[in-house]
C-alpha cells in the first residue's frame, strides 16, 4: 500500500466516529448523573422520613386502646363491660390468657337473621339495619385491639 492510498483509505474513519460519539454519550449521562443525583437522594431523603414517621403508616391505634373501644361500645351500645381496660388489668396472667376475641358483629348478625354470599357480602340485614352492623363490627374490633394491647403489655 502506498502511502496515497494509506492517506486516502476511510475504512477505519466510521470507527472513529462511534468511538467519539459513544464517549460523548458517556459523558452527558455523568454529567446528567451529577446535576440530578443530589435532588434524587433529598426525595429519597424525605419518602424514609415519612415513612418511619408514623404519621403514614400506623400499626396501632392512636390514643389509647381503651378510649377507642369506649368510643366503639358507646356507638354499638352492647359492649360486655366485664371486658373493659381495668377489668382486663384487674385480670391475672392467667384469666387474661382465657380471654378470648370478642364477636360482637358476628353476634349481630346471628342475632337479626342476616345473609351473606360467597365472598362475605351482606345480602340482607334480617331485622337489623347496615348502621348497627357497622357499629358491632367497629365494637368487635376496638374490643379484640383493647385484649391484645393488654396481653402484650403483659408479654413485654
Amino acid at each position: 500500500m502506498t502511502q496515497q492510498n494509506f492517506l486516502s483509505n476511510e475504512s477505519g474513519a466510521v470507527t472513529v466516529d462511534w468511538v467519539v460519539l459513544t464517549a460523548a454519550l458517556v459523558g452527558l449521562g455523568l454529567a446528567v448523573m451529577g446535576v440530578i443525583s443530589t435532588g434524587i437522594e433529598q426525595q429519597s431523603d424525605n419518602i424514609d422520613n415519612q415513612l418511619t414517621s408514623g404519621t403514614i403508616i400506623r400499626t396501632a391505634f392512636t390514643g389509647s386502646p381503651a378510649a377507642a373501644r369506649d368510643t366503639a361500645c358507646t356507638t354499638y351500645g352492647s359492649c360486655d363491660t366485664s371486658l373493659s381496660s381495668s377489668a382486663l388489668q384487674a385480670l391475672t396472667t392467667a384469666d387474661l390468657g382465657n380471654v378470648s376475641a370478642v364477636t360482637y358483629g358476628s353476634d349481630y348478625a346471628s342475632n337479626n337473621g342476616m345473609t351473606f354470599d360467597g365472598d362475605g357480602a351482606v345480602t340482607s340485614y334480617g331485622s337489623g339495619n347496615a348502621t348497627d352492623y357497622d357499629a358491632a363490627v367497629a365494637a368487635t374490633t376496638a374490643q379484640n385491639a383493647l385484649i391484645d394491647a393488654e396481653k402484650a403489655a403483659r408479654a413485654n
